[in-house]
């Protein structure tokens, strides 16, 4: 389902040479050291929000930009077709970056559901979450990357004279079309069911996640039944606002008929 072009080769060993440059003598910042628990209280339960995205991952990333031929397959109908559950969800937790879970690692956490359009799913619900693209260390990146691909990268920055911070240099893969997620913020997303995982991806690239206008939280979050009639939703491609009711109307209750 998914065809990635593969074209990095030289490319992301230029960046990274590049991102190298740019993480010498820059202070260090602990990435987790401002994770809070999630609390409960007597009504509802509050989540703390967090976001793996520091200070330190800021000024020591470089972005990789990943072609997809998938843009046009995803479709409102390939789109429905495909997701075992359609949501308005919350961003609890952007936990991390991986390579595990695919080629060009794949952002991890934790949402909050809050309105249900389509699936198995209910309000207040917490999924864990997966989703193309993120931003892992070079470290990382080199444990799944190949040996010699590794091998001819050192080599060059050491050519180059660059000292290697393997552990605190950073490459945020991003696929064209798409948009990065953030901690706080509600969208409408269509999502997959990846049992090897046990979470669900948000499929549709920047096609299939959509920011939703309500102000976003900042510290914590609580389950919200929205009136979707009052809502609007961002096109990405535009950039505009629309009518969320006139976007789930068309693009997913007529379809679905």
């Amino acid at each position: 389902m998914k065809k990635y072009i593969l074209g990095i080769g030289i490319v992301i060993i230029i960046i990274i040479i590049f991102a190298l440059i740019i993480s010498i003598n820059r202070e260090k910042f602990n990435t987790n050291s401002d994770k809070v628990e999630v609390m409960s209280q007597t009504k509802n339960k509050v989540y703390y929000i967090y976001t793996y995205i520091d200070e330190e991952i800021k000024n020591n990333s470089s972005i990789q930009m990943i072609s997809t031929e998938l843009e046009n397959e995803y479709t409102p109908k390939f789109m429905l077709n495909n997701a075992e559950a359609i949501a308005l969800v919350t961003i609890i937790d952007l936990d991390g970056a991986s390579m595990e879970y695919g080629p060009f690692g794949m952002t991890y956490g934790k949402a909050l559901v809050n309105n249900v359009i389509k699936g198995n799913i209910n309000s207040g619900d917490v999924i864990e979450y997966i989703k193309p693209g993120g931003t892992i260390s070079v470290s990382q990146y080199d444990k799944y990357d190949a040996p010699a691909s590794v091998q001819k990268r050192d080599y060059l920055a050491k050519k180059a004279g660059i000292v290697i911070d393997k552990e605190h240099t950073y490459i945020n893969f991003k696929f064209e079309n798409d948009i990065e997620l953030e901690a706080g913020k509600t969208y409408l997303v269509y999502l997959n069911y990846v049992r090897n995982y046990d979470k669900y991806e948000i499929i549709g690239l920047g096609n299939g996640i959509r920011e939703i206008n309500v102000p976003r939280a900042t510290k914590t979050v609580t389950t919200t039944s929205f009136n979707i009639d009052e809502l609007q939703v961002k096109n990405n491609k535009t950039g505009e606002w629309e009518s969320l009711n006139t976007y789930v109307q068309k693009n997913i209750t007529k379809l679905d008929e």
